[in-house]
């Protein structure tokens, strides 16, 4: 068995896209977040897919080659959660169906005896080659997830604040590669000159993306919500003792919002008797409270949307807050200034917002 440049290339490609993985793996273990764990599915199933298509170069099995590709279309479903978790945090029934109406279409067409059969490059070396209705509904498999990812690259380029846009940029790159990179080789007929270039730049542009949110977690969250302010308020005078702006704001108004909040939560605990306030919806935004047990403070994180990961982020800042200024909060609470340290709390606590 000749060792062909098809071979090379797909050998590269599945080193490339496994150490994807393996990178996205890690960065869930050590942060856990979401987008990460569905980073390192999607990668795993690209990096034994086009394992088995280099073993299928190699040793011109059909057999193996058309088990490649199959391994590969679930592909559409990974990304599909991978994009929806990092814009919405929720999944798309729509883009299930569309995606399971093309795997299906993949799956049946892939089962016909002549699906696939063994070409000669522009290089005078054999390799195996998706034909017929098999090839059409495999690249209309690749076309969705490559749309689906290039978008919502975009977008989180789009959206980014200047301070990441460094890492954003390197992502679209990747989802450039990924996409319409791809599919330029394989149109352009690039691919029967020089076999498995497409897979490789799918791989290299799997590791650029890695890359980026693995250096920049905060571009897994621009999309599902944006947060606006953080407020620590002590309940008993209504002042604020801290706030954080991730967005200018002025701060007379955060002193009245204090002075508010506070009533409202007064009046409806004891009207009620319900418990505290823990939600309060506005049109274009709403407020995330939390109020620290055997303590006068209430801490209220203004946002776009309300999810776990952020009442998390707001009860670790509540734990830290405690630790620091618990003798501040007890002895004298009145002396606003002392709590400005706690901006490298707030970084501690919501490292993921931009």
């Amino acid at each position: 068995m000749p060792i062909t440049f098809g071979f090379v290339i797909l050998s590269i490609g599945t080193i490339t896209s496994a150490l994807a993985s393996i990178i996205s793996l890690r960065s869930y273990l050590r942060t856990s977040y979401p987008h990460f764990r569905f980073m390192a599915l999607t990668w795993f199933f690209l990096s034994i897919g086009v394992a088995l298509l280099s073993l299928a170069y190699l040793s011109l099995d059909l057999t193996i080659y058309r088990l490649g590709i199959f391994i590969t279309v679930p592909l559409m479903y990974s990304i599909i959660f991978l994009v929806d978790t990092i814009s919405q945090q929720q999944i798309d029934p729509l883009k299930i169906f569309i995606a399971t109406i093309a795997a299906s279409l993949a799956f049946v067409y892939g089962l016909e005896p002549d699906a696939v059969g063994i070409s000669v490059s522009a290089l005078g070396e054999k390799h195996p080659v998706l034909v017929g209705k098999f090839m059409l509904a495999g690249s209309l498999a690749f076309a969705i997830s490559g749309i689906y990812w290039l978008y919502y690259m975009v977008k989180i380029y789009h959206f980014c604040p200047p301070s990441i846009k460094k890492y954003a940029k390197i992502n679209l790159m990747g989802a450039i590669l990924a996409g319409p990179g791809a599919a330029l080789a394989f149109a352009s007929g690039f691919v029967w000159i020089f076999p498995g270039t497409d897979y490789l730049l799918i791989s290299f542009g799997a590791l650029l993306c890695t890359y980026s949110f693995k250096k920049e977690p905060k571009l897994g969250y621009i999309l599902p919500f944006k947060v606006y302010h953080l407020i620590v308020i002590d309940t008993k005078s209504g002042i604020p003792l801290f706030t954080y702006n991730w967005e200018e704001s002025d701060e007379t108004e955060m002193v009245l919002f204090s002075s508010a909040l506070k009533a409202i939560s007064s009046i409806l605990d004891e009207s009620l008797k319900k418990g505290l306030v823990k939600e309060i919806i506005l049109d274009r935004a709403l407020l995330i409270i939390h109020q620290s047990e055997n303590s006068r403070i209430i801490y209220a994180l203004v946002a776009s949307k309300s999810n776990e990961i952020l009442r998390h982020g707001l009860a670790l800042f509540d734990s830290l807050f405690q630790q620091s200024f618990g003798q501040e909060i007890g002895e004298n609470i009145s002396l606003v200034s002392q709590f400005e340290q706690a901006v490298t709390l707030t970084e501690r606590a919501f490292p993921f917002v931009a």
